[in-house]
């Protein structure tokens, strides 16, 4: 488990994860893309699952001015990285 501080305006590159994640909002929203679909936007209280290996294509807070929080779920082998950036 790992919780994940987005500042006002932030976002991660593209990337994948080795195993199941499973991600809560617990502080202001998020917007988020898997594979080739629609951007979603997750606020405080709602969450949303990877599969093993899913292009997690788009990731970021979803205002310019309050932060954002994650607590994130990792089903996956220990000692492997979080995430793989997509290149």
């Amino acid at each position: 488990m790992l919780t994940v501080e987005y500042p006002p305006g932030v976002a991660t590159p593209p990337h994948r994860h080795d195993g199941a994640i499973f991600a809560y909002v617990v502080e202001g929203a998020v917007i988020t893309a898997l594979d080739d679909g629609d951007e979603k936007r997750y606020e405080t209280g709602q969450g949303w699952y990877e599969r093993p290996g899913q292009l997690h294509r788009v990731s970021r807070n979803a205002s310019d001015t309050r932060p954002a929080k994650l607590v994130v779920v990792f089903l996956t082998e220990p000692g492997k990285p979080a995430l793989h950036p997509e290149h």
